[in-house]
């Protein structure tokens, strides 16, 4: 079983492949978009070889941003066999107004030294400032000045994914 450690390390790097994920899930609109619109102007004043590799470069990227969610979606579930919860607060903190504190929580399955399994609290703090918030954290901030935000990890994530099957 992963140390404490690498599963957060494995968590921020799903969120970033979620993150990649959902900006390629509009991919299949946009080669829609593509088919029915630029491809036609192109077969008609440009060379039409040039729109056949055009196109089939379009199918390539599609099949590859498939696969890409396929092995998302896989990773994320396996991570979710040992990960129990995992969150992300942001407080505004109280020694500067541009000063934000990122406290990233979760709970963990980890084989004891018996053998046993154990739930494991891990919590990493950070102080981080104005610009390396969300941009999300940031607008709730401009519209109500709240200075506390917390994101359930794992709900956001789940939810993604659901999202982005929709597109696949």
């Amino acid at each position: 079983m992963d140390m404490p450690e690498e599963v957060i390390s494995q968590i921020f790097g799903q969120m970033w492949d979620v993150v990649l994920e959902a900006a390629l899930s509009f991919w299949k609109q946009l080669v829609f978009w593509i088919q029915e619109n630029l491809l036609v102007w192109i077969k008609g004043d440009i060379v039409p070889l040039t729109a056949e590799s055009i196109k089939l470069a379009f199918t390539t990227l599609g099949k590859a941003t498939k696969d890409l969610y396929e092995a998302i979606k896989k990773a994320w579930h396996e991570l979710q066999r040992f990960l129990v919860e995992a969150f992300v607060e942001f407080e505004q903190s109280p020694l500067s107004p541009t000063s934000w504190i990122r406290r990233l929580s979760s709970m963990l399955i980890k084989k004891s030294g018996s053998g046993s399994a154990v739930v494991v609290r891990k919590e990493v703090e950070e102080n981080i400032d104005w610009e390396s918030l969300p941009h999300d954290i940031r607008a709730a901030w401009i519209r109500n000045s709240q200075k506390n935000y917390k994101v359930d990890i794992m709900d956001t994530r789940n939810k993604e994914l659901r999202a982005m099957e929709i597109h696949h």
